[in-house]
């Protein structure tokens, strides 16, 4: 099919939808559904393989291939697998996939969806799960309640454009679950952090504002609060001084380092009661978690956590294992050149926002497998998360060629230098072998691969 895809019989030129139908963790649809541009072809195709092809009310229909099937009548194709179905079950489900009478068509807010413009649209309800996962769901009812999942709606679309990629995402969220998630994130952060983002080598950035006294509230409403009160009462602390203590306000960049080990991580939070939060380093202190250094100088480390020094600067509590970074910030912020576009920064600012640098992950050593993924020929994306809507924009290094299309040269090259470089070590151990051999007076012998029929 991919050497030959006119021969496949699809219509490769119109949209084709994928769906999932699930009734149960083990029965449902899992399906595509196609045009058919020519019906022969299609079947001259799948007799190639297992199964056979059977006709029920002018529908054409493959079986024998255990749950998967193959489905077609005029124009119209389907092709997946139907769960926990056996084969004497096929036709009943085969015909009600095409009976027209139960279907998205009365759904206005699907058909809009996957009728907007875009190359990939997709339309995803959570109503299933509730019966999906209905056991584990009374089980964790003091987390995820069966009201979470019920009413939820997202949808979108994602296009490739020439050196681009833009995705636009929608949600219309239950009314329980769109309150929790407003009492642990905020509208977005009020503080300027770009000029605490170093530009140079930065592998990406996250930005955003968390409600820290509605993420309290939330712990004790869900009666979750009692195990970490006591944990945090055995040092005179509780969780009612860590929400005045903290504002919320916060950013956390990542950047590569010459030296190519360990980035460099930087996390900054705004302070809300100073007094409380001094009790907070206080108690640090008393457990050897946090080590004076200085006024509003603090060493960190031990008990597992990464080393560096908390710094407090302009009413912010600044985390860092960078200390080149840190000793710029004790006396002032980082030059306009020297930090990250404010333009960028004020994009990713939503209820939560992120800047991912590609380029500057793919020069790490470790991260060579990132290519795979399509990372070589992609440059930078900025993703944006907000109430109802949120967006994101993959910029590629070459704007001249469809992204999609960068994408796919981007992993067929990892492939074949993966083959390059299998070869060359084939070669280079055939050439050690032949060289030990040797100095034994013996001859090497390439042994063919035999291949055994069971």
């Amino acid at each position: 099919v991919l050497e030959n895809p006119e021969n496949s019989g699809i219509n490769l030129s119109e949209k084709a939808y994928f769906f999932a139908d699930l009734q149960g963790k083990e029965e449902g649809i899992l399906g595509l559904v196609f045009k058919v541009s020519d019906a022969q072809k299609m079947e001259d195709l799948i007799l190639e393989g297992e199964g056979e092809i059977e006709e029920i009310k002018g529908i054409s229909y493959l079986t024998g291939a255990d749950q998967f099937t193959i489905a077609w009548k005029g124009d119209r194709g389907f092709m997946g697998t139907l769960l926990n179905r056996n084969q004497g079950d096929l036709k009943t489900a085969v015909l009600a996939i095409f009976d027209n009478k139960s279907n998205i068509s009365s759904n206005s807010e699907a058909t809009k969806a996957l009728g907007e413009s875009g190359d990939i649209n997709y339309y995803f309800t959570t109503d299933a799960l509730t019966k999906v996962f209905n056991s584990e769901l009374a089980m964790a009812e003091v987390f995820v309640g069966a009201n979470y999942l019920n009413d939820n709606h997202l949808w979108g679309s994602t296009s490739f454009e020439n050196g681009e990629i833009k995705s636009l995402s929608y949600a219309n969220l239950s009314k329980d679950l769109n309150s929790d998630l407003k009492l642990i994130f905020a509208d977005g952060s009020e503080t300027d952090f770009s000029r605490y983002i170093p530009k140079e080598n930065l592998i990406m950035s996250m930005t955003g504002k968390l409600n820290v006294p509605g993420i309290n509230q939330l712990l004790k409403d869900k009666n979750l609060n009692g195990l970490l009160n006591v944990q945090l009462n055995s040092v005179g602390l509780s969780a009612d001084d860590i929400a005045k203590a903290i504002d919320g306000d916060m950013v956390l960049a990542v950047n590569k380092l010459d030296d190519n080990k360990e980035p460099s991580v930087l996390f900054a939070i705004k302070i809300g009661d100073r007094k409380k939060l001094n009790e907070i380093l206080g108690k640090g202190e008393a457990l050897g978690v946090l080590e004076k250094q200085g006024d509003d100088i603090y060493n960190f480390g031990g008990f597992g956590s990464p080393e560096g020094q908390v710094i407090i600067k302009d009413k912010l509590l600044i985390f860092s294992n960078n200390m080149d970074l840190l000793e710029t910030l004790k006396d002032g912020k980082l030059a306009k050149s020297e930090s990250i576009d404010k333009d960028t920064y004020t994009e990713i600012n939503g209820v939560l926002g992120a800047y991912v640098n590609y380029e500057t992950i793919m020069e790490y050593n470790y991260d060579q497998g990132g290519q795979q993924f399509g990372y070589g020929n992609m440059k930078e994306a900025i993703t944006t998360f907000n109430w109802g809507k949120s967006t994101s924009i993959v910029t590629m290094k070459d704007d001249s060629k469809n992204a999609l299309e960068l994408i796919i040269e981007s992993i067929n090259q990892q492939y074949l230098d993966a083959k390059k470089q299998e070869a060359e070590w084939e070669k280079r151990w055939e050439e050690m072998e032949t060289e030990e051999l040797e100095s034994q007076g013996l001859e090497y012998e390439t042994v063919e691969e035999e291949t055994i029929e069971m």
